[in-house]
C-alpha cells in the first residue's frame, strides 16, 4: 500500500504548480510518504510537522463520529497565513496536501486531487 499512496503523492503532486507537498498519514498522524515539490525548503521543522499531522489526523477521527448526523467529512480546507492545507480523509488515511497560499482556484485543485485518489 505505501507504493501505491507514494504513485499517488507524485501524481497528485504534479496536478498544480500551487501544490508544495502532498503526504499520507494514518488515523495516528504517522506519515507513511510524503513528497514535498523538490526545490521548495519545508515550513515546519519535523517536531513540528508531526504535531501538524497529530491534529488533522484526530480530527479526520473525531468527525467519523458523526457520519450518522450530517454525514461523512468530504473534505476540509484550513487557510492558514502562508499556506492553505486540504485534507482529504479515505478510509484508514488522511491525504495531507499544502498548496501555496496564492492559489485562487482552490476547489479547482480539490476536484483534481480527488480524482487522482479515485483513480489510485
Amino acid at each position: 500500500m505505501i507504493t501505491q499512496y507514494r504513485n499517488q503523492c507524485k501524481s497528485i503532486l504534479g496536478t498544480s504548480n500551487s501544490i508544495r507537498y502532498v503526504g499520507v498519514m494514518n488515523m495516528y498522524g504517522r506519515t507513511l510518504t510524503g513528497i514535498i515539490k523538490p526545490e521548495l525548503k519545508p515550513l515546519l521543522k519535523p517536531d513540528r510537522a508531526k504535531d501538524e499531522f497529530f491534529l488533522v489526523s484526530t480530527f479526520s477521527a473525531l468527525r467519523k463520529n458523526t457520519t450518522g448526523g450530517i454525514g461523512a467529512l468530504n473534505h476540509a480546507i484550513f487557510y492558514h497565513k502562508k499556506v492553505t492545507v486540504l485534507a482529504i480523509p479515505q478510509k484508514e488515511v488522511t491525504f495531507y496536501v499544502t498548496i501555496n497560499k496564492s492559489e485562487k482556484e482552490i476547489e479547482k485543485i480539490v476536484a483534481l486531487i480527488k480524482q487522482q485518489i479515485k483513480q489510485g
